[in-house]
């Protein structure tokens, strides 16, 4: 049905269109233009929440079309690749000039494992930047992340996020009645490029880095709302030191997104260490899994499941992949 939805909607916008219009953000700016819709959009359940069309209740939410994120994007100006919603029961009469714009500004992701998000009686989203730079040059090779009120009201002129890549992987999730934005992001932050996770609670703005330097990361493929990302880090024992050695194998651990209590290891080793300058090793998840294996060479760091109690992986019971 989703699929007849998809094929529905984009013979509808042709129509529609026609008829209708590294940064965190502080809270409080929005667009004051917007244009109210009316019926209600509170009640009902959410269906395909992170697809390219989302049910709530009476409506159906989609992208109009494609827009490609050099499009002018100004807010307002917006019909080819605005966020739209149509009423179930005017979908069911194709009655498609009824549909009505929500955001209207390009929905872009150069990555296309996320789209649309709705949390309780707004939709989250990503756009292409419009601020300018120095020389009057639209930034809009920037993505930035932001939500509209699923009346059309409280349109975002701030962001939760800006990213300087527009392919980044990221999802809008949520633990308890908060919702954060979790994302991945390959990023300089103490002079090193490494791929980290982020989360970002956007009722207050908190970025938090949730691992630092990992070595691969899965979110849900399939239920695109789970708050959990899996990555794997390496292990090196006396890291950040002048002895530092690698030992050839990862770690899987998993994060909750609004995990904010870091791990916390001794660093003492390292003469002036200083975490502002250079944490070393962030890691706020839970360990799942340690590919130190049971080959007889262990050696114990204080990453490992035992920390310095090499005698305890004597219980360890290994999985058996033949």
């Amino acid at each position: 049905m989703r699929k007849n939805i998809k094929r529905i909607i984009c013979t509808a916008v042709c129509v529609a269109a026609t008829s209708t219009l590294a940064l965190t953000a502080a809270c409080g700016s929005d667009y004051h233009d917007s244009v109210k819709l009316n019926g209600d959009y509170s009640s009902g359940t959410v269906v395909s929440n992170g697809g390219m069309v989302v049910e709530k209740g009476n409506y159906v939410y989609f992208v109009n079309g494609i827009s490609g994120y050099t499009e002018n994007n100004t807010y307002g100006e917006v019909t080819k690749g605005a966020i739209m919603r149509i009423a179930k029961t005017d979908l069911a009469s194709y009655n498609y000039a009824k549909a009505e714009t929500v955001v209207p500004q390009i929905y872009y992701s150069g990555n296309h494992d996320s789209g649309l998000f709705v949390y309780g009686d707004y939709i989250y989203y990503s756009t292409p930047a419009t601020d300018k730079n120095s020389n009057g040059v639209v930034q809009n090779s920037y993505l930035d992340f932001k939500r509209t009120k699923l009346n059309g009201t409280e349109s975002m002129k701030d962001v939760f996020y800006q990213s300087a890549v527009n392919s980044i992987d990221y999802r809008y999730v949520e633990v308890g009645n908060t919702v954060y934005l979790l994302y991945a992001a390959s990023e300089s932050l103490y002079g090193t490029s490494y791929t980290n996770i982020h989360s970002i609670n956007t009722s207050n703005g908190k970025n938090t880095l949730l691992a630092y330097n990992v070595s691969s990361y899965s979110f849900d493929e399939q239920d695109k709302t789970n708050p959990y990302v899996y990555y794997t880090m390496a292990v090196t024992e006396g890291i950040g030191g002048e002895n530092a050695n690698s030992k050839g194998y990862n770690q899987v651990y998993r994060v909750r997104a609004d995990q904010t209590v870091k791990n916390v290891y001794d660093f003492s080793y390292i003469d002036g260490y200083d975490a502002s300058e250079d944490p070393v090793y962030v890691n706020c998840g839970t360990l799942i899994l340690d590919g130190i294996g049971n080959s007889g060479k262990i050696t114990a760091t204080q990453f490992n499941a035992y920390g310095s109690d090499v005698s305890a992986y004597s219980n360890v019971q290994y999985p058996d992949y033949t």
